[in-house]
């Protein structure tokens, strides 16, 4: 994550890791390797699961937020367009 963000950081602003196949552990680590979008919520994820990985498969919006402020971030809502809401 740190690397692609040294080489595409100028091209590419935003990077997100998958919780999904992270796990929210992992993808709360990316945050403090370069990245800066922890990504959404889903309902159901299957495309993971039926590949035979074990990440998740759903997230609440509290549980992404506590994760970003448990490392000290502020977390921010976007849209699919990456223009901040609220």
């Amino acid at each position: 994550m740190a690397v692609a963000r040294i080489f595409l950081g100028n091209w590419i602003g935003n990077h997100q890791p998958s919780w999904v196949k992270l796990g929210l552990g992992g993808a709360t680590e990316a945050l403090n390797w370069g990245c800066n979008d922890i990504g959404g919520t889903l309902m159901e994820e299957h495309i993971t699961t039926m590949a035979g990985a074990t990440g998740g498969t759903c997230m609440e919006v509290e549980t992404l937020r506590s994760a970003i402020e448990s490392i000290g971030r502020s977390p921010r809502q976007r849209d699919t367009l990456y223009k901040m809401m609220g």
